[in-house]
């Protein structure tokens, strides 16, 4: 293997970590904005998601009702 196909290697798997944690993020925001939708407290959403109570509110200002 060359070098060059090391580093390509190397940045697919970089890649594909940097996706996986997007992922991740975009579903806990979804998870939290459903859950204030429907009038969840947020102790109980900081429970289920294990987000702090910074992180929920944060998402939750941008939540339209």
């Amino acid at each position: 293997m060359s070098l060059a196909d090391m580093f390509r290697e190397e940045g697919k798997e970089l890649g594909k970590e940097e996706g996986k944690k997007q992922g991740k993020k975009e579903m806990e925001e979804i998870l939290v904005k459903n859950s204030i939708k429907k009038g969840l407290d947020p102790h109980i959403i900081e429970e289920i998601t294990g987000l702090s109570q910074e992180e929920i509110q944060k998402i939750a200002s941008n939540v339209k009702e």
